[in-house]
């Protein structure tokens, strides 16, 4: 006998999700299950014969949201995305190929819903899979700073596109997802939850872009040293990549080529240093009465990722260099 779950959600102004919301649920019921999912439209139809098994974590800024779902058994779910939204489906397990769209839907595919679009995503078997939702302004920015003029791919109705290596998405969502879950309070911080959502993606357009033609090679030279200037005159702060973009001119693509060819950096690893060399600075420098207050200041969110990449590049730990104070 077919099971189903169905859960509405209201229309309204405003952030797009509840800040500093995380959730963690094991359920056996597919209903508890639907009505966990925050903001979406959708039925769920269970249609294997094995029991339904669900496991959803979930952690939400105000303009994105990111959760893992798990089921145990062949399912049909049927539905509409958070309003206001793009959201992107990346399968992380499957027992066989899914269909999304009538469309196969395998490991090396990225699943992409826009908002108002219908959705039908069949699976059979076990299916683990991450999904990010993101408010369309902020989806747009980002994606003009990734893609350039570009994007039509992720305009198209409810689809799954080919992405080369889906690998680097799946461990990067985890391990977000991870820190959201392990330390909660720090999405109440708007600086943070910035710093999270151009994170998120990152990763996933990242990928994406991996598909676009590259640039002409004429303008390396000049984009890569007007980033480097102002990187250098805003040294004192975190610079994320949408605003190195939009300062340099040019979408993420087309700057990373050029730090390859002047740096030998991607644009992504040579802000991470720079924000490694500032939470030194503010250490060996007394400006910080704690590691957790140098890195924070500097945009790093994730604490133990952090004290990882610091030991790494400088062979001590942060707490190391804060006890030796000023030189």
């Amino acid at each position: 006998m077919a099971a189903t779950g169905q859960r509405s959600t209201g229309s309204g102004h405003g952030p797009a999700f509840p800040a500093g919301l995380t959730l963690r649920h094991v359920l056996d019921d597919i209903d508890a299950f639907v009505a966990e999912a925050v903001g979406w439209n959708q039925e769920y139809l269970k249609v294997g014969r094995d029991r339904f098994h669900g496991d959803l974590r979930a952690g939400h800024t105000a303009f994105a949201q990111l959760a893992r779902f798990a089921w145990s058994t062949d399912m049909v779910v049927r539905g509409s995305i958070p309003a206001g939204c793009i959201t992107f489906a990346v399968p992380e397990r499957l027992d066989a190929p899914a269909r999304l769209a009538a469309t196969e839907f395998g490991l090396d595919r990225v699943g992409v819903v826009r908002s108002g679009q219908d959705f039908v995503f069949r699976t059979v078997g076990q299916c683990h899979a991450f999904v990010l939702s993101v408010e369309m302004d902020r989806f747009d920015t980002a994606c003009a700073i990734w893609l350039g003029d570009d994007f039509s791919a992720l305009r198209t109705p409810a689809l799954p596109l080919a992405v080369r290596d889906m690998a680097p998405v799946r461990h990067r969502f985890g391990q977000v997802l991870g820190d959201l879950q392990a330390f909660p309070a720090r999405l109440a911080q708007p600086e943070l939850q910035r710093v999270l959502e151009e994170d998120l993606l990152t990763a996933i357009l990242s990928a994406i872009a991996d598909r676009q033609p590259q640039p002409a090679s004429s303008r390396n030279r000049r984009l890569a040293l007007r980033a480097d200037d102002y990187l250098r005159a805003n040294r004192h702060r975190p610079v994320t990549i949408a605003e190195l973009c939009a300062a340099a001119g040019a979408p993420e693509r087309s700057l990373h080529l050029a730090f390859r060819e002047m740096f030998g950096e991607p644009p992504a690893r040579y802000l991470r240093l720079l924000r490694l060399a500032g939470v030194r600075r503010a250490l060996q420098q007394g400006r910080a009465a704690s590691v957790t207050e140098a890195a924070t200041e500097w945009g790093f969110y994730s604490l133990g990722e952090f004290a990882v990449a610091y030991r790494r590049h400088f062979g001590e730990t942060p707490s190391q260099t804060l006890r030796r104070g000023p030189a």
